[in-house]
């Protein structure tokens, strides 16, 4: 990971802490060793970075809205 999407630069460690996960679910994530994350570590990512969330991941499970609460423990795929 270089840059984000307004051109910032980033690091691995400086997303990771930024988004609030483990340095090693974002590094799994770039290798491919690792295809899901929970909907809010989902879109935590995408802040940072600053795109949408569906530009990284795409939601895998209900295709129908669900409360906040309902989401928490959700999943979606890289």
């Amino acid at each position: 990971m270089r840059r984000t999407g307004s051109g910032q630069k980033i690091t691995v460690r400086g997303l990771a802490e930024s988004a609030g996960c483990a340095r090693t679910t974002v590094g799994n994530l770039l290798s491919g060793a690792q295809d899901c994350v929970s909907a809010t570590t989902a879109y935590e990512l995408s802040r940072v970075i600053g795109v949408d969330v569906l530009i990284l991941f795409s939601p895998v499970g209900r295709s129908v809205s669900a409360s906040a609460d309902e989401t928490a423990g959700e999943q979606v795929a890289v």
